[in-house]
Parts: structure tokens; sequence; C-alpha cells
């Protein structure tokens, strides 16, 4: 019976999180010439380097594979403080080391690997330019590859 619980709380968790990538999906990554006219402007905004600026000035800006991570990191981070808020309610200190971690230290770690690699992507994007198949749907099947690979290392690459 422990086994059966186990299985399905895996297969309800997967399925929240195959729901995630879908909206992630949905609501950002096919929004991603707003999301990079907007990087721009407050990357000029903020008068900032060549050097850490995450989006450069070729097209597309970024490719859907590291906005998609982008976004699913950001994702985790969000869900990493509120779990550390909710640990502080319970708790009703802010200085517990569980707590602390939760609400400062993972997300500024998850923050810290997202720079990095949006920093790479741009990188890779300023070197390999144009001949990147950055293609979001496949012309031939009408297919989301981009997404399918998301789902599936969630349900099997992943665990």
């Amino acid at each position: 019976m422990e086994s059966l619980a186990e299985c399905l709380l895996g297969i309800i968790i997967r399925a929240f999180l195959s729901l995630y990538i879908v909206i992630i999906d949905k609501q950002i990554v096919q929004r991603r010439d707003q999301i990079v006219r907007i990087g721009r402007q407050l990357q000029k905004i903020l008068h900032l380097p060549n050097s850490i600026c995450v989006i450069p000035n070729i097209e597309p800006g970024i490719l859907y594979e590291d906005l998609r991570l982008a976004a699913e990191l950001f994702g985790c981070m969000c869900l990493i403080s509120t779990l550390g808020l909710g640990l502080a309610l319970l708790k009703g200190t802010l200085w517990d080391f569980w707590v602390f971690g939760f609400i400062f230290i993972g997300p500024a770690c998850l923050i810290g690997v997202l720079f990095l690699s949006l920093v790479l992507a741009k990188r890779r994007l300023l070197r390999d330019g144009v001949e990147i198949d950055d293609t979001m749907i496949s012309s031939h099947s009408g297919r989301n590859f981009g997404l399918e690979r998301s789902i599936q290392w969630v349900w099997v690459d992943g665990w």
C-alpha cells in the first residue's frame, strides 16, 4: 500500500510539473519577442555594460530553449521562496537556519545559475549567430520539440 501511495504521489507531482511547463510554453516562450524587447529596454535603462547584459542586440535575442530554461528556473526560485515564507510563518522567525536558507540562500543560488546560463547562452548565440536552429515548432509535423523535450525530462530523465 505504501508503494502505491509513492507511485501516485510521483504521478501527481509529474503531472503538475508538466502542466507548469505547458503554461510556461504557452504564456512565456511564445511571447519571446515582447520579452526580448522589454529586456533590451531594461538593460538600456539600467546602463548595463555589454559584458553582463543577457540579451544581445542581435536577433532573435534569446533562443526558445534558453527562455524556457530561464522561466523554469525562475519558477523554481519562486517555489523555494514561497516554501521558505511558509516555513517562516510556521516557525515565527526569519533567523532559523532552514528558513533563511529557503528564503534567501536557495533563490540566490538559483539566480546565480540562471544568470550564468543566460550569459553562456548569449555567448553561444553571438558565436554561432543565425546558424542555430531556433524553430519552436517543426514545419513538417507541427510538433513543438522543445516542449516535448521538457516534458520528457520531467517524466523520464529528471527522476
